[in-house]
């Protein structure tokens, strides 16, 4: 099974349409809050992108739907075909 049809554009699939440095790339922005009882709450952003479209490195800016991200730690490898790189969003 290919993971094609998962980084087919929106609304008809799951991506986003992102770039960095320069190249543009389909990716899929999963956004968590995080709630903790002593302390307020705070979100996290994770990215999955096919790896051999894009090469990202800690410390990189991505732009995904007009707002700015930079990349947090190094991003790891889910399978094969697809990364994950954290990401925090810069005000």
């Amino acid at each position: 099974m290919s993971i094609d049809q998962f980084y087919t554009y929106a609304p008809a699939g799951f991506a986003s349409r992102c770039s960095a440095a320069g190249i543009l790339f389909p990716g899929i922005l999963d956004t968590q809050d995080l709630d903790s009882y002593d302390a307020a709450s705070t979100t996290r952003h994770a990215l999955r992108y096919p790896h051999a479209d894009v090469t990202l490195a800690a410390g990189d800016t991505v732009t995904i739907a007009g707002d700015d991200y930079r990349v947090v730690g190094l991003p790891a490898r889910i399978n094969r075909d697809e990364m994950l790189a954290h990401l925090a969003l810069i005000p």
